[in-house]
């Protein structure tokens, strides 16, 4: 179970990565008065870059929180052993 969570972390910290690249490769920096067309595709590769850079951030948080619990539940249950 531990290290699921810790693929999940690290999947998480990836994805967040790949966005961010995505969107340093893609979208860039926006171009100044450009065109309706360069518009519309810079729109378009940075809410791309976007929801892969929060798909990233919720998998890590997700995982993050389920390492927590996961950490409690073992010290709580090393305690009720000695007891």
């Amino acid at each position: 179970m531990g290290r699921i969570i810790k693929y999940g972390i690290r999947f998480g910290i990836l994805l967040f990565a790949v966005g961010f690249l995505y969107d340093f490769m893609f979208a860039g920096i926006p171009p100044q008065d450009p065109p309706l067309e360069l518009t519309i595709s810079y729109e378009r590769n940075k809410s791309i870059a976007n929801w892969i850079m929060m798909c990233g951030i919720i998998v890590f948080a997700v995982a993050g929180l389920m390492r927590l619990v996961y950490v409690l539940v073992q010290y709580v249950t090393k305690e009720k052993a000695i007891n």
